[in-house]
């Protein structure tokens, strides 16, 4: 069967109608590496040091990036959530390109944990200052989330990493067209 894969990262945003951020390598995630699915992309993989045209990722949890992949004119891209998430803390503009995304989702929500109590004020103060509508919970993220959604997400949240923000591997290969 051949590896499920989808645009990931800022090609999926621009996919998606969120293009905010302009020169940015596509990212295509992919199951697992195999030649026959990059040779039907027309994509070859290449040696350290060449100028990719396209970074192959292999995600850490393939489930919450393909279960929830939409499909856009026949181009399969990890959905907005898992956009913004892997984004947000890109060096190329991702704080800038995750802001955008957030200011152009009409009627978008969030939810936050965090269990430091002074870091905890700091955020809700900010929060109320930039009026988006993300709750904050004080509080043990994986324990509370876990009970939102009846423990369902507790495996999907690594506890050592203390963010969702850790979904993918370092990208698996660098990829040419």
């Amino acid at each position: 069967m051949p590896p499920r894969r989808c645009l990931g990262l800022f090609a999926a945003a621009e996919v998606l109608g969120f293009k905010f951020v302009h020169g940015v390598q596509p990212h295509v995630y992919i199951e697992r590496i195999d030649q026959e699915a990059l040779r039907e992309l027309g994509l070859s993989l290449e040696i350290a040091g060449h100028e990719p045209d396209v970074i192959l990722r292999v995600p850490k949890y393939p489930e919450a990036v393909f279960r929830a992949a939409v499909e856009r004119d026949g181009v399969p891209a990890s959905d907005i959530l898992q956009v913004w998430l892997d984004i947000s803390n890109h060096p190329a503009r991702g704080k800038d390109q995750a802001s955008w995304i957030l200011r152009h989702l009409s009627n978008a929500e969030g939810i936050a944990f965090e269990s430091d109590p002074q870091v905890f004020e700091l955020t809700h103060r900010n929060l109320a200052i930039l009026n988006q509508r993300v709750e904050l919970i004080h509080g043990d993220y994986v324990r509370l989330l876990g009970e939102r959604h009846g423990g369902a997400t507790k495996a999907t949240i690594p506890r050592s990493s203390g963010t969702l923000l850790t979904r993918t591997a370092p990208h698996a290969a660098l990829l040419h067209a």
